[in-house]
């Protein structure tokens, strides 16, 4: 049979510090050059980054980590970066070149002008993409049909048929793509995506998200919530964050019980077939013993019920009663029933 093997993914050094980072940005309504000015404003503070034996190379070093992220984020969006890297390259020769200052001949005038022209006309065409708004919508609006999850095919009963069983088809985050949000999961973590069709260019502050132990909530000031209702397991409140960027709210929530799959987000919504979960392969032989023990019983189970087996506590169970049996022939167990 297949094996099936449950993701335990551990967390980057840079992850482990997004719930921190996510709740800093959060509280600054200045945006991203408020983020700045308290980072660079701690490393004054609190550290001498400037002044220090990296105090010459300070500078280099923010620029080349501005260039490596750069870098990251224009492959991910598949942009072309040649207009970009053209106007580093303008850049960096601007601040290597001297202060002095000298007269342009007249075609480097006109060249410059051109220049400054076409950066204009760049500059005109962004801000007019930028600000244009789509008509008022629902906040909930459905997304594309053929991005939904399709209800699952259901599971195989004793006798190799299978079963329609109303739940639906895990999607390749292992959760669900639902006509007002979408969301995926590991064993460790659940995250949801929940877009704001509006006509607006929504704040933080026209949010509503509730992230209780066991209650989640997530909807706009004045309107029904999207999202409402008892979660089908216990999260961790305080590592677990919400962020809003370009009209969609997404959550991060740190489960309690890192050994189960969740089969919807609240209570009432539709659920996935959690036996069809397909998480990727992980190297649990990196874990602890305990958890490999945990981690190995769940393989073993999931493998028995797909067989129509029983679990090892079943098994167990089984055992004893063979046991008892044997310890005890005179007695009729025709009708033992194993609860």
């Amino acid at each position: 049979c297949n094996e099936v093997v449950f993701t335990v993914r551990k967390k980057t050094m840079e992850e482990r510090f997004d719930g921190i980072m996510l709740s800093v940005a959060q509280q600054m309504e200045g945006g991203i050059d408020q983020v700045l000015e308290l980072f660079f404003g701690f490393l004054f503070r609190k550290t001498d980054f400037f002044t220090g034996s990296v105090g010459g190379k300070a500078k280099n070093m923010v620029l080349e980590k501005f260039a490596k992220y750069q870098a990251m984020a224009k492959e991910k969006m598949g942009e072309d970066n040649e207009d970009d890297d053209a106007d580093v390259e303008e850049e960096v020769v601007e601040i290597n070149a001297s202060n002095k200052i000298e007269e342009l001949s007249e075609e480097e005038a006109n060249e410059l002008e051109t220049k400054l022209k076409k950066k204009s006309e760049k500059t005109v065409k962004k801000s007019t993409s930028a600000t244009t708004t789509r008509p008022p919508s629902k906040i909930s609006k459905a997304s594309d049909p053929e991005d939904l999850s399709q209800e699952d095919s259901g599971d195989e009963d004793g006798e190799g048929e299978k079963k329609p069983n109303g739940k639906l088809k895990p999607n390749t985050g292992n959760g669900a793509n639902l006509p007002s949000y979408s969301w995926i999961q590991t064993l460790q973590d659940v995250e949801i995506r929940v877009p704001l069709n509006v006509g607006f260019r929504v704040k933080g502050k026209d949010c509503v998200v509730q992230i209780k132990k066991d209650f989640l909530s997530v909807g706009l000031k004045g309107h029904d919530p999207i999202i409402s209702g008892k979660m089908p397991s216990s999260i961790h409140p305080d590592e677990s964050t919400w962020l809003l960027d370009s009209n969609s709210i997404t959550i991060n929530m740190e489960k309690v019980n890192k050994m189960e799959w969740w089969s919807r987000v609240v209570d009432g919504e539709p659920e996935i077939n959690t036996r069809k979960v397909q998480p990727e392969n992980s190297n649990v032989g990196d874990l602890d013993d305990e958890t490999q023990g945990m981690v190995r019983k769940m393989m073993f189970d999931q493998r028995q019920k797909e067989q129509g087996l029983p679990t090892s506590d079943e098994q167990k169970k089984l055992d004893m009663l063979e046991k008892f049996k044997k310890a005890h022939p005179e007695m009729d167990f025709s009708n033992a029933k194993i609860g």
